[in-house]
């Protein structure tokens, strides 16, 4: 029989290693960041929450986000997770686009890898999005790298985006958002430390819409629940 003593004292150790379980898996397995910008539609839209798998990519110290232990490098075409070159505390989202010794350019917004231009299909027609009116101006265009395809937007009425052509150096990475002609090329980021790179997003946890509101509460976007990324 099982004393209340005995009970109280497995309880309280089934709880601590629930506890411990959960932190292991927060800080070291699966990061859950929210996307604050628009650089990344229509992939990603403002109020989504991201789930990124971190482990097989490196072990950070989780006070102040250091690299202790290197791990492997997302593929080309995945949507990463990585610090701020400029503001290490903060991390942003963008799609790895090359990693060391590629040969990129950005020509008119045109994505060109290894003299292999990225874009697939440019389909002609101006298309809304969810809960974004200014989508009306753009223009959605599929591209393709290792195997990932994915959209992007362009704006018509902004003048295109160029990269003069680059070799990604040992040790780098290339990234860009999907919104390459957002605020005029605002957001791009281009080469950053491969070390900088803190995971891949796997997909989309539940999405907010703070400019629609039901009572007091930002409204849920349901399409976005538990969504794949591309």
């Amino acid at each position: 029989m099982i004393t209340k003593r005995r009970y109280r004292k497995e309880l309280i150790e089934a709880l601590l290693v629930t506890i411990a379980a959960a932190i292991l898996l927060r800080f070291f397995v699966v990061g859950i960041y929210k996307v604050s910008s628009n650089s990344m539609l229509p992939s990603l839209v403002v109020g989504d929450t991201v789930a990124a798998f971190i482990l097989p990519y490196g072990v950070r110290n989780p006070v102040n986000g250091a690299l202790l232990v290197s791990g492997s490098r997302p593929e080309r075409g995945t949507i990463v997770v990585l610090s701020d070159p400029e503001h290490p505390q903060y991390v942003v989202v963008r799609r790895m686009i090359a990693q060391s010794g590629d040969k990129v350019q950005i020509r008119d917004s045109e994505l060109i890898i290894n003299d292999q231009p990225a874009r697939v299909h440019l389909d002609g027609s101006r298309l809304p999005m969810i809960d974004y009116p200014f989508a009306s101006q753009n223009e959605l265009v599929s591209e393709t790298i290792n195997n990932h395809n994915y959209w992007t937007y362009l704006r018509l009425s902004e003048p295109g985006v160029n990269i003069s052509p680059v070799i990604v150096p040992t040790g780098s990475v290339f990234v860009l958002p999907d919104y390459r002609t957002f605020s005029g090329g605002e957001g791009l980021i281009g080469l950053v430390p491969e070390s900088s790179v803190r995971g891949r997003v796997a997909l989309v946890l539940f999405s907010l819409n703070f400019d629609k509101l039901v009572g007091p509460f930002p409204k849920l976007r349901f399409d976005r629940l538990f969504r794949l990324t591309h």
